[in-house]
């Protein structure tokens, strides 16, 4: 039996340098449409990511746990033990840990809004210092 799928992956694989090229020259020829696509799927993509951390706000509770300011503009999520850095290395990090706080999955995670995530940060000795190429101290 004829599998498409299959034939199609074959001939991608054997003709890539050709399809590539082609792609290549059809990017350079029509900029505008690229950069129209570009432009339209980011926006997209904004707004979607918007709309998400706007559901995990909902289930925090909308508003800072600590302050009681409910501008959205201005939130962040708090991890209580510090431990954010795991959540924003891993390949899909963010955006899991936005469905799973949706979910009401993650109890770790708090709504703070930007100061008091410093405060928080600040008190705990939550930053990192670090060394630059020059023998420079920087706190992160």
């Amino acid at each position: 039996m004829f599998d498409r799928k299959k034939y199609m992956a074959e001939y991608r694989f054997k003709n890539r340098v050709r399809m590539n090229a082609y792609a290549r020259e059809h990017r350079r020829e029509n900029p505008e449409m690229y950069r129209r696509h570009e432009r339209s799927r980011a926006q997209y993509q904004r707004g979607w990511k918007w709309g998400l951390r706007l559901k995990a706000f909902a289930a925090l509770g909308d508003k800072c746990v600590r302050c009681g300011y409910d501008d959205p503009r201005a939130f962040q999520f708090n991890h209580k033990n510090g431990d954010g850095w795991k959540d924003v290395s891993s390949a899909n990090g963010h955006y899991r840990m936005l469905k799973d706080i949706i979910a009401g999955k993650r109890s770790d995670i708090e709504l703070t809004c930007a100061n008091c995530n410093m405060i928080h940060a600040r008190e705990n000795n939550l930053f990192r210092i670090r060394e630059n190429d020059m023998g420079e101290i920087r706190v992160n």
